[in-house]
């Protein structure tokens, strides 16, 4: 696991953004301010590295670390393209998978984010242009889960 956590880091660099292209969305769909500020930065990180600011004794700020985990994922969606080899298919769960994960947090980057029929417009086209960027982005994903159990001291 530690060995995949390498290749997202050197693929990807430290700070994994993600990132809306401008191949995503139909021009002049937002400014470039607004494109700016649409990036979600994550860090996949170890056990190790999650446990860190509780020290030796697992404990921090009147918390104690009982449980901690990284798990690599299978690739749910993948392994229905491997049964059936619809492309169009998989790139739409990984579309759907993208807008409930990001597109909230994405459109919080709009100007008008408190125009709800904005935003709903603005996430439907997003969903259709990582869609069709994705059609032809034939490969497995490596995803992970982390799991940090506390208990109050």
């Amino acid at each position: 696991m530690r060995a995949a956590l390498r290749v997202l880091r050197r693929r990807f660099g430290p700070e994994r953004p993600v990132v809306v292209t401008h191949t995503d969305l139909p021009a002049n769909d937002f400014t470039r301010a607004e494109y700016e500020r649409m990036m979600i930065p994550s860090y996949p990180r170890t056990s190790a590295e999650l446990l860190a600011p509780f020290g030796p004794q697992k404990k921090f700020s009147g918390l104690r670390a009982i449980h901690c985990s990284v798990t690599a994922i299978g690739d749910v969606a993948w392994a229905q393209y491997e049964r059936d080899h619809d492309a169009e298919s998989l790139a739409a769960r990984r579309a759907l998978f993208f807008r409930a994960t990001f597109a909230p947090s994405l459109a919080r980057g709009l100007d008008r984010v408190s125009d709800g029929d904005a935003r709903v417009a603005f996430v439907e086209r997003l969903e259709i242009g990582v869609r069709r960027r994705l059609v032809s982005y034939l490969k497995a994903e490596v995803n992970f889960v982390a799991t940090l159990a506390l208990e109050k001291t």
